[in-house]
């Protein structure tokens, strides 16, 4: 009888590849325990994706525990450091429901030294990402401390240095734990136009920083070898984006948010950013650049200063209701001679404010319409506009009983445009139209019925 043992190792190790996805570790590890073959052909799964957490709280982590064996392990075995892809180090935990007390072993302060060593021993990693979490400001507490400028220096510094295939780069940094930026900078300054990174996405960049770093910055600029930048919980000047913009050899791809919750947690922005300002810096890469996406910025809405005219390679670009605005006589400026989607965002992230069932309304139907006739009159590439809405159940603006339902505007958008080439898309409806116009007279019931009371 013929069972899958029987295929060469050629066909049967790709078979079990693909029963693991990345995040399911327990599963590579059960499929190891039932034979010896199939120990050697999984083996490199287990090692394929590394998270270690560094130093935690005051009382020792089971994770720090799983790191420090984890080191043991490719000190003992080195032939297995060449399977790791994708390499996650976090430093800090507050997490205390899963802290456990181990020996006294396990209570060594910081191990920042591993992720550094990591680095030095896992050459083949593509992908790494680097998080800080909540620290505590208690010097007793040596594990919850963050871990100081120059020992970010040294890991920085190691990354290019030792991940000579290294295509991703993300940081997360946190308010006690910045993400310092000319200290990440002078760590990978000397990668050039060469080198394998392609994505560099930054987390909660920090105010650290003078006029004098960004000049050295700029002085690299076009040295660069990643071509997607990614930004959220920017709060540096529009100096310092302007220098992180220019870095790259070629940009291609450019992500920025600054999103309504920096208002109640964090530190502002040290530039009030606007499309204006935006457009101004993007120009630089404007060669380049075929993805632009803005969502939030914390500052007026209005696309007024912001022609996009001469972004010739620019075809797609994503933008939300609350940056746009509404006002349909400058939204030409948008339309880049050869773009080809076109994405709104209604959603907000904001832990005060939620998008309605109101969002939707004639003002955002006449602005989507006049976007795609304007594209038709300046023969534009446009495609696509996809229209992302996916409001909370309720209404929390005025309405009244001509409301309509928000997916009807939109399939009246799409019939009008699809006989001109425009595809208009859009989610699927979060809420039955007979559910809306149910709910919709039980609020403007509920709400007359306040209006009465209060006279």
């Amino acid at each position: 009888m013929t069972t899958i043992l029987s295929l060469p190792d050629e066909l049967l190790a790709p078979i079990l590849h693909a029963s693991v996805p990345h995040d399911c570790g327990s599963r590579a590890a059960s499929l190891a325990l039932v034979c010896r073959r199939f120990h050697r052909l999984i083996t490199p799964l287990l090692y394929r994706d590394i998270h270690i957490l560094c130093n935690g709280a005051s009382w020792a982590h089971r994770d720090i525990r799983s790191t420090k064996l984890l080191h043991r392990t490719f000190c003992s075995n080195q032939s297995l450091r060449q399977h790791c892809q994708s390499l996650v180090i976090k430093f800090g935990s507050n997490w205390l429901g899963s802290m456990e007390r181990h020996d006294r072993e396990d209570t060594t302060p910081n191990l920042g030294y591993i992720a550094v060593e990591f680095l030095k021993w896992l050459s083949n990693t593509t992908e790494l990402r680097i998080s800080f979490a909540s620290f505590s400001n208690d010097t007793r507490h040596e594990l919850s401390r963050a871990p100081t400028l120059p020992d970010l220096s040294v890991l920085y510094n190691q990354v290019p240095k030792s991940l000579t295939h290294l295509r991703l780069l993300q940081i997360s940094g946190k308010q006690n734990a910045p993400l310092d930026l000319p200290t990440l900078f002078r760590g990978l300054e000397c990668l050039d136009s060469s080198a394998y990174l392609r994505t560099l996405d930054l987390t909660g960049v920090s105010q650290i920083g003078t006029e004098q770093d960004w000049k050295l910055m700029k002085a690299k600029a076009g040295t660069a070898p990643f071509t997607e930048l990614k930004l959220r919980h920017f709060t540096q000047s529009a100096t310092a984006l302007e220098a992180l913009v220019m870095w790259p050899a070629r940009l291609e791809a450019f992500h920025f948010s600054l999103p309504m919750s920096d208002y109640y947690s964090g530190n502002y922005a040290l530039t009030r950013y606007n499309l204006s300002i935006m457009k101004a810096i993007l120009s630089h890469q404007k060669a380049s650049l075929s993805h632009i996406n803005i969502h939030e910025l914390l500052s007026q809405s209005g696309v007024q200063d912001c022609d996009l005219s001469g972004f010739h390679q620019l075809h797609t670009l994503c933008m939300s209701r609350d940056l746009t605005g509404i006002d349909t006589i400058p939204v030409a400026n948008l339309v880049a001679p050869n773009l080809l989607i076109f994405r709104w965002d209604m959603r907000l992230e904001d832990q005060q404010c939620s998008r309605g069932l109101e969002g939707f309304a004639k003002l955002e139907e006449d602005w989507v319409r006049a976007f795609a006739k304007s594209s038709m009159e300046r023969k534009s590439s446009l495609q696509q506009i996809q229209i992302s809405f996916f409001p909370e159940g309720w209404f929390y603006g005025d309405i009244d009983k001509d409301y309509q339902y928000p997916w009807d505007r939109m399939d009246r958008l799409a019939e009008e445009f699809r006989t001109h080439g425009i595809n208009v898309v859009y989610n699927t409806p979060n809420i039955t139209k007979e559910e809306f116009l149910k709910l919709k007279e039980e609020v403007l019931n509920f709400r007359a019925s306040l209006v009465s009371f209060t006279e």
